[in-house]
């Protein structure tokens, strides 16, 4: 697994963004000597391997075959003269898009080992605490259509129950992306960067605020998070069916009749509303009386 050794920049940090939405996640000496601070933060931080491109640059800047006379690296020009080239001419690194997984597994205090989903496009990083555990995914080349629709389809089938966040290296969100894939938040890492410190670092509270920001008190549409006072609540599948189900009768329903409409397992009223979020909602404002009949109070 690799390490992360110094502290990474933020510039240093969405300049290996930038890098990760190429089709091939790298960067040439050439173009690596335009970004030296980025680039010796990163190197020293291990984001890179080393290889080396099949071309190198002549001294008009175009590209000449790379190959090897004496074990010396160089090109032939146009009079078939072995022209030598120092190392740094055909040079690359390549981004490590584990390390991209690990640093920010890291900045959220995620301690478990991460999961690709879909090569080198999709990763879960883990459950980060947001006052409650959110599940994160990290996802590259989002914007292209047809990537797009593979994440879609992968965790589609792998739907949680609670809702999270897919944090994406692409930096111009179009809005046609606000809408969630499978309960998933789709958010730029830009986005939710400390503005006010030069490391890299995600704000909790920005990215907490860009998964359950509502407008105002009330349930999110498919009762999955709520708001009342300023507080965020989040909710099971089931327990957002029992919500519905409550809102939209606005009075008083029978627990049996309830655990009839919303499911068709043998799980009881009961056992829901038990995590450390949802437990505010079934104290403040989720009633019941001793006859076994719930209703909402929202006043």
């Amino acid at each position: 697994m690799t390490t992360i050794n110094n502290q990474i920049s933020r510039e240093s940090f969405l300049f290996a963004c930038e890098i990760c939405e190429n089709d091939n996640p790298s960067v040439t000496h050439r173009i690596a000597t335009h970004f030296a601070d980025e680039m010796t933060n990163l190197v020293s931080n291990g984001a890179f391997a080393m290889d080396s491109l099949s071309y190198c640059v002549n001294k008009d800047g175009d590209a000449e075959d790379l190959c090897f006379k004496d074990n010396q690296p160089g090109y032939f020009d146009q009079n078939d003269k072995f022209v030598p080239v120092s190392f740094e001419n055909f040079t690359k690194y390549n981004l490590k898009l584990d390390w991209m997984v690990k640093s920010i597994s890291n900045v959220l205090g995620i301690n478990k080992d991460y999961e690709e989903i879909l090569p080198n496009l999709l990763w879960r990083v883990g459950f980060a605490n947001l006052d409650v555990e959110v599940p994160i995914f990290f996802a590259r080349k989002i914007k292209e259509e047809e990537i797009f629709d593979k994440i879609n389809k992968a965790l589609k089938k792998r739907r949680s129950d609670f809702e999270g966040a897919i944090l994406t290296s692409h930096s111009n969100i179009p809005s046609y992306f606000s809408s969630k894939i499978a309960g998933n938040k789709i958010i730029s890492l830009r986005n939710c960067l400390s503005a006010d410190r030069s490391d890299f670092y995600i704000d909790k509270n920005a990215l907490k605020s860009a998964i359950l920001k509502t407008k105002k008190d009330g349930f999110t549409t498919g009762y999955r998070s709520a708001c009342f006072n300023g507080e965020y609540f989040r909710f099971t599948k089931q327990e957002a069916d029992v919500l519905e189900c409550l809102h939209k009768a606005g009075k008083p329903v029978h627990k049996d009749e309830i655990m009839v409409e919303v499911t068709e397992s043998s799980t009881e009223l009961r056992t829901l509303f038990r995590s450390s979020d949802s437990k505010n909602i079934r104290n403040n404002i989720l009633q019941h009386d001793s006859k076994g009949y719930y209703w909402l109070n929202l006043n």
